[in-house]
């Protein structure tokens, strides 16, 4: 850890002496620092999420991902095993899946036309042998030793991970007890089914949207819907969840019905007085627009009982789907 430490104290790369409350700017910005992390995270002993097994139903599914800046493919080939590998063509490094998504009998580079099959072995090259004597390949040239890198997989619940490690450890060792709980309670025990996607490119260094993520200072603030449908309230049980080895951390937080919420600001027990004892398809009219004005997300209620991917009750359980959402409501309203 001594050395670790003098060795980012060298030259430019000096932590402030106020410690973890100052973040340098460097940490952001430094291109050594950058290929440090690559190197020693994306690249590293390290488990990355590439896919859903969802994403990839049947056989020659396959969907374009990335581990760090690392395009690769994960597919599911003739016999429903997945694969994942690096998209780049072993000849001169040209990604040579373009699509997205889809389905595929195999993979053809568009420069020179190697090919390439579902598990990423390496199956043709034009003008191997030459013509009529003259060029192509050398006489020891093998096709399985210029296969494009193979990544080592993790599947646990449907969710698929990949490491460019080959002795990597368990991801239920990786993860740690603490948040490998955490991510049963999303992932285990039902069929993930995809219903669309939303892509978003942010233009800044790979840390920032990670951490914007575990700031709970903004969240109750600026997303008014986590306070209008108790989801995070200010002043609720919360906590930072972090495994032994401090890699990994959860922002956990137990919702609490006993916490007031002003009425002049937060229309929530209106609806909810409206819900009690009630199903969502007999829920006022004139009380949609409450959702509407207070959340400010243009939906009705019986809308977001459709829509709704997760909805925490007190005790910090987790409930999926409408039907399981309506079941919680008459059981509590």
């Amino acid at each position: 850890m001594a050395t670790k430490k003098a060795e980012l104290e060298t030259g430019a790369y000096r932590w402030p002496e106020e410690g973890l409350t100052h973040i340098p700017d460097w940490i952001y910005t430094s291109d050594e620092i950058f290929a440090r992390e690559r190197e020693r995270i994306f690249l590293g002993p390290t488990w990355n999420f590439v896919a859903l097994e969802a994403e990839i139903p049947d056989p020659g599914s396959f969907k374009r991902s990335y581990v760090g800046d690392v395009p690769v493919i994960v597919t599911r080939d003739e016999h429903g095993e997945i694969h994942a590998f690096e998209n780049r063509c072993a000849h001169r490094g040209v990604e040579f899946c373009r699509a997205l998504r889809g389905k595929a009998e195999n993979f053809i580079c568009p420069y020179h036309q190697w090919t390439y099959d579902l598990g990423g072995r390496l199956m043709a090259v034009p003008f191997r042998r030459g013509d009529r004597g003259k060029g192509g390949m050398p006489k020891d040239f093998k096709l399985e030793d210029h296969n494009p890198r193979k990544l080592t997989l993790a599947i646990r619940h449907g969710v698929v991970f990949a490491s460019f490690a080959d002795d990597m450890e368990s991801l239920e060792d990786y993860l740690g007890p603490e948040n490998l709980e955490q991510f049963d309670v999303v992932f285990a025990g039902r069929k993930l089914k995809i219903l669309g996607f939303y892509r978003n490119r942010l233009n800044g260094n790979w840390k920032l949207y990670h951490e914007n993520l575990k700031d709970p200072y903004h969240a109750t603030l600026l997303h008014v819907y986590l306070a209008t449908f108790r989801l995070m309230v200010a002043g609720q049980k919360s906590a930072m969840i972090v495994d032994a080895r401090g890699r990994h951390a959860t922002a956990a937080s137990a919702k609490d019905d006993d916490i007031e919420i002003s009425l002049e600001n937060n229309t929530v027990d209106i609806y909810f007085s409206a819900l009690r004892g009630k199903p969502t398809s007999l829920i006022p009219k004139q009380s949609t627009h409450l959702i509407e004005r207070s959340s400010k997300v243009w939906m009705t209620w019986e809308s977001w009982c459709r829509e709704v991917v997760w909805f925490g009750n007190k005790k910090g359980d987790y409930l999926y789907g409408s039907q399981n959402v309506e079941k919680y409501f008459a059981g509590h309203y």
